[in-house]
């Protein structure tokens, strides 16, 4: 990025990263991006837009990343169901066009606030989080029975969230782990499928369930 507002953005990711939304002044962002103060209601009309860009910019390639049309409103069996499952967990761990910089920033700026949460959560949830959230919960749904616990609902879409993100995260050397290149596509489809066979163990394809459930939640 070049420019006085590409210099303010990527100031803001940087400093949003490390100290939080909260806990970074528009005078930090503007020293580290060597901008006037001024520049910040100019290009993006206080902090509040400039925090929403951030978010956008972070989550741009999550809302391209193919995860809302995967053909899941047509699933009509258990092969197009677990075809669909893998299709959503490759799609996420995956992220076609996601620069590693862009996606290392937005892990570490979405469990800051999950941790600690600021007037940016709900964009981040609202625009880009939630759409995501309800496509898989909707596959969750379609592998249980009718009658299901709403708990069991929740266990199951953290499970195979927790498995994707850890599947993401840069191996740490000290547990001897060499990690996944995703960027391998053939690498990706075996954790895809790995992660789904899993899932597999537990959920198998409900007809009544699927017959209750759109991809925007259950009817």
């Amino acid at each position: 990025m070049s420019g006085t507002r590409d210099d303010i953005l990527e100031a803001a990711v940087e400093l949003f990263c490390e100290k939080g939304f909260r806990g970074t002044t528009i005078r930090d962002i503007c020293g580290r991006a060597g901008a006037n103060v001024a520049a910040v209601n100019y290009h993006f009309k206080g902090k509040s837009g400039l925090g929403e860009a951030v978010v956008d910019y972070l989550f741009e390639p999550l809302a391209e990343s193919g995860l809302e049309d995967l053909g899941l409103d047509s699933i009509r069996s258990e092969e197009e169901w677990r075809s669909g499952l893998v299709g959503f967990i490759y799609g996420f761990i995956v992220e076609e066009g996601d620069e590693s910089s862009r996606r290392v920033s937005r892990s570490r700026l979405v469990f800051r606030e999950l941790d600690a949460p600021s007037e940016l959560f709900p964009i981040m949830f609202r625009k880009y989080m939630r759409p995501v959230k309800e496509r898989l919960v909707s596959l969750v749904h379609m592998g249980l029975p009718a009658d299901a616990p709403v708990d069991e609902v929740d266990l199951w879409f953290m499970t195979i969230i927790s498995q994707c993100v850890m599947f993401r995260k840069k191996p740490i050397a000290e547990t001897g782990m060499k990690g996944f290149d995703l960027s391998d596509k053939s690498a990706a489809r075996r954790v895809a499928a790995h992660i789904a066979e899993t899932v597999f163990s537990g959920l198998s394809y409900h007809p009544e369930s699927a017959e209750r459930v759109d991809m925007g939640g259950v009817k």
